[in-house]
């Protein structure tokens, strides 16, 4: 992206989040506790800019609103507790298959997650003539045109987490844009739809203009998303194999998770995602702590009094939303203070089943959830999806 084009787009999203807007387009998440609201939301905002070969530019900002079923299955994947984790995705042909998102070690990769070598993300363009979003939306309506999408930017502060990526179309020839797509390609196994959006009235180009569209997901939360969950998405929206970040892992000490390690048998795309058969994954921490507090950085919960393993990752049947739930039994009278999502990903080096422990999710409650022996506490973590 170029450097003006990324002080604008910040410049809209400072605005919008400012004015408590950004259009609308909301992806809510939160801690729910017997019937309690949410507590945090992300947003999404497409934004759109058309570099004339005249040398005009021209910005539009969409709402982001359109996950599609392919895409909800690949978020639910991101948190399911245990490995391996299989779904049946639709590829833009229109068949379907049983896809691992989560690898296990046991298979092979004839049956493949991610692509193990080449691009991985790409956004697509369209010129269909009526289109219109449904949540089973496998394909756009006439592809023109795709390109792989730049390394994603990570960044946040005391309200916000944002991760964004672009990607550019200049045509040969005149073209009305007026469908776009989040696409993920997966090796030997064909393309699927992960989002799909309508660009009202269309972006018409001329031979040699240039369209930019860029998508940017806004965490927004006092709580709920730590750095270690922009670390994560960091991974999953990367173009291709063979990158790497560093996480905070809930001892204090750093590790190293990516798109690939060392070991050629294992060189899947998502080596982050790659868990020993059976593993446990995923855990809802119930802590104690006396003054615990929450910050984009925390790491751990302040002290620890028990971990439960959701059961599964729950996908409403409309997309509408996922949600982990684990309950805790006290065993003698506690103060619950604070809850966490802790996960297990796999470093980037050569050693198979080499995991690092994280937190994701962090929440503070602002009065301490009393418990007498016997008596139990449900932790809901929801993200509703647009």
């Amino acid at each position: 992206m170029r450097r003006a084009d990324a002080l604008a787009l910040a410049a809209l999203i400072v605005a919008g989040l400012l004015a408590g807007l950004l259009l609308g387009a909301f992806l809510r998440a939160g801690v729910e506790v017997a019937g309690e609201a949410p507590v945090a939301r992300a947003s999404g905002i497409i934004s759109l800019v058309v570099h004339r070969a005249t040398g005009e530019v021209e910005r539009r900002v969409l709402p982001f609103h359109s996950f599609t079923e392919n895409g909800v299955k690949l978020l639910a994947g991101i948190l399911y507790p245990s490995s391996p984790y299989k779904e049946t995705m639709v590829g833009t042909g229109g068949s379907s298959g049983t896809r691992l998102l989560i690898y296990d070690g046991s298979n092979t990769l004839s049956t493949p997650n991610y692509d193990v070598t080449g691009q991985a993300w790409w956004i697509v363009f369209g010129n269909g003539t009526s289109p219109q979003y449904s949540f089973t939306k496998y394909s756009l309506d006439s592809e023109v045109a795709r390109a792989v999408i730049s390394e994603p930017s990570l960044t946040y502060n005391a309200t916000h987490l944002l991760v964004s990526f672009s990607a550019s179309f200049t045509p040969d020839f005149s073209v009305n844009i007026t469908e776009a797509g989040l696409l993920l390609k997966v090796s030997s196994a064909g393309d699927y739809l992960i989002a799909y959006d309508v660009i009202p009235g269309g972006v018409y180009l001329n031979a040699n203009d240039t369209l930019t569209i860029t998508y940017t997901f806004a965490f927004q939360s006092d709580q709920i998303f730590v750095e270690n969950w922009g670390q994560v998405l960091w991974i999953v929206f990367q173009p291709y194999a063979k990158k790497s970040t560093t996480v905070t892992t809930t001892n204090g000490g750093t590790a190293t998770v990516g798109t690939y390690y060392a070991n050629s048998e294992y060189a899947c795309k998502y080596a982050a995602f790659a868990i020993g058969s059976g593993t446990t994954r995923a855990w809802i921490v119930f802590g104690n702590g006396t003054s615990p507090s929450f910050s984009r950085t925390a790491y751990a919960v302040a002290s620890e009094v028990a971990r439960v393993a959701p059961s599964t990752v729950s996908i409403a049947p409309d997309g509408s939303h996922i949600s982990v739930s684990a309950t805790y039994s006290a065993a003698s009278a506690v103060n619950i203070t604070e809850v966490a999502l802790y996960m297990l990903l796999e470093q980037y080096d050569s050693t198979d089943d080499n995991y690092a422990e994280v937190m994701v999710f962090y929440y503070v409650f602002p009065n301490p959830v009393e418990l007498s022996p016997g008596q139990s506490l449900t932790v809901t973590f929801k993200i509703l999806l647009p």
